[in-house]
C-alpha cells in the first residue's frame, strides 16, 4: 500500500540512533516509509533493526568529516548523539560530561551545512534552572542549571544556542522529560529507573540518593521518538518544544522506588540517604507540542510495568 506519510521516501540520518530513543525512532520512521542511515559509535551496544531501508554506520558523531560524509543529500537529521548518565555520575564527572556533549551538540550542526533541509537538536529538561517555574515553559529557562547536572546541562544549553546560530534552513529543538523504556541501560551511567531496578534486584538494602520527595516527570521512549518526529515535521524553525505530560506522568522518587519494588516482587527495605539528588521538582509544560498533534500514549504505570516485565525476562 502506498505510504502517504510526510516521512515516506525521505532520507533520514539519525546520529546516536542505536540508543534507547534512537531504536524506537528508527522503527517509527521505517514504518512511516523513510530511508534511514544510523550513525553511532556503538559505545553502548548496537541495537539494529533489519530492513532494506536502514543502514548502520559505526562512526563518531563528534567528528565533522564523518558527519559531513553521511549527511550529504539527507532530507533531515535527528541529532540524538549524547553521552548520558544518572545524577550521581554527573555530579562526579562534570567536565567529562560537558566536554563530550558539547562536541556532540555542535559538530553535527556544522556538518549539516552540506545541505541538510531539516535538523532536530535534542536537548534536555536539565537545562532548566533551579529557580524555574513548574511546569517549565520553554520561554522561561531561568538562571543557572542545577549543579548536580551542571556539565551535561551547560553542554545542552550551548547546543541549543548553537542550533539557533546555525543558519540552517529549518532547525527545531526539543527538551524531553526523563526518558525510560525497554532497551534501557543498567551500567554505571544508568538513569534513575534502570538504576533503581538494578539496586532493587541486586542490593540487600535499597539505598536511594536524596529524600525520596523529589518529583520527576517520565517519558516512555516510544512517545519521545514520536514527539521528535512531530516537532521536526510540524514545528516552526528556531523554536523549542518540551516533550512532556504537564506532570501527568510524574511521581516522587520515593513513590517510584516503592512501585518498582512491588512490580519486581521484591521484599527489601528502602533507605533514603538525604544526599544531593538534583532539583526538588522538575516537570514540563508540553502544551506547545500537544497543539501540533502529539500527546503521550503510555502512562507511567503501564510503562513501568512493561520495563519490569522485560527486565525479568532476561534484560539483566
Amino acid at each position: 500500500m502506498h505510504n502517504t506519510s510526510f516521512w515516506a521516501g525521505k532520507r533520514i540520518v539519525i546520529a546516536g540512533g542505536c540508543g534507547l530513543v534512537g531504536a524506537s525512532l528508527v522503527k517509527q520512521l521505517l514504518d512511516a516509509g523513510a530511508q534511514i542511515t544510523v550513525l553511532d559509535d556503538y559505545s553502548r551496544g548496537k541495537t539494529q533493526i533489519e530492513s532494506d531501508r536502514a543502514r548502520y554506520i559505526q562512526g563518531d558523531a563528534g567528528d565533522a568529516a564523518t558527519c559531513a560524509k553521511w549527511f550529504v543529500d539527507a532530507d533531515a537529521v535527528f541529532n540524538l548523539a549524547a553521552y548520558v548518565a544518572g545524577v550521581t555520575y554527573n555530579q562526579n564527572h562534570s567536565l567529562e560530561m560537558f566536554e563530550r556533549n558539547i562536541r556532540l551538540q555542535t559538530v553535527p550542526l556544522i556538518a549539516a551545512k552540506v545541505g541538510v533541509k531539516r535538523f532536530l537538536q535534542v536537548s534536555s529538561v536539565c537545562v532548566y534552572a533551579e529557580n524555574k517555574q513548574n511546569p517549565c515553559l520553554e520561554s522561561d529557562i531561568g538562571g543557572d542549571p542545577h549543579p548536580a547536572n551542571a556539565g551535561y546541562a551547560w553542554a545542552k544549553r550551548m547546543g541549543e544556542r548553537a542550533a539557533l546560530w546555525s543558519g540552517l534552513e529549518r532547525v527545531v529543538i526539543v527538551r524531553p522529560a526523563n526518558i525510560y523504556g525497554i532497551g534501557d541501560y543498567f551500567d554505571e551511567r544508568a538513569h534513575v529507573i534502570p538504576a533503581l531496578i538494578k539496586k532493587i534486584t541486586h542490593d540487600e538494602v535499597i539505598r536511594v540518593n536524596g529524600t525520596g520527595q523529589e518529583v520527576r516527570e517520565f517519558l516512555y521512549a516510544d512517545d519521545a521518538a514520536r514527539g521528535m518526529m512531530v516537532a521536526l515535521e510540524r514545528g516552526k524553525t528556531n523554536r523549542v518544544y518540551n516533550i512532556g505530560s504537564d506532570g501527568a506522568n510524574s511521581c516522587t522518587i520515593g513513590e517510584l522506588a516503592y512501585t518498582l519494588r512491588d512490580l519486581l516482587g521484591v521484599d527489601k527495605s528502602i533507605e533514603f540517604s538525604g544526599g544531593e539528588a538534583g532539583d526538588d521538582r522538575r516537570i514540563v509544560n508540553g502544551d506547545k507540542l500537544m497543539r501540533l498533534g502529539w500527546s503521550p500514549e503510555v502512562n507511567l504505570a503501564d510503562g513501568l510495568k512493561r520495563v519490569c516485565e522485560w527486565y525479568q525476562k532476561g534484560a539483566k
